[in-house]
């Protein structure tokens, strides 16, 4: 029985002593949190919302291109080539097989030679 007793005192002495601890913790870490800039403890919150939704796309005013399926196929190099196929009114099909001359695509004046050799 003395040993019974003896370990129950024990489990007591060490509940109390763990919650000594456990209340010079949340001491030690109030009087950190108040000494930081603002004093108030900074708390997660959730995810932010993803507010980058797309733009709604206006197909009223978008001008009628016969480019718009052929920019998907056709590469172009720069933006001023994409400019002058639409100009001269060349659509995929004038740039299948063609050889062109830029690193990425066709070049502006891969457009005027195939412009200018269509019938």
């Amino acid at each position: 029985m003395p040993l019974a007793r003896e370990l129950r005192r024990g489990r007591i002495l060490q509940r109390r002593l763990m919650e000594k601890r456990n209340a010079e913790a949340l001491a030690e870490e109030a009087a950190r949190q108040s000494a930081l800039s603002g004093g108030v403890k900074m708390e997660r919150t959730g995810a932010p919302e993803n507010k980058m939704q797309p733009a709604p796309e206006n197909k009223a005013a978008k001008p009628f291109s016969p480019l718009i399926y052929a920019e998907a196929v056709v590469p172009f190099a720069s933006d001023r080539a994409r400019e002058l196929a639409a100009e001269f009114g060349l659509g995929a099909s004038y740039f299948a097989g063609q050889p062109y001359s830029g690193h990425s695509g066709f070049t502006a004046a891969d457009v005027r030679r195939i412009a200018e050799s269509r019938p």
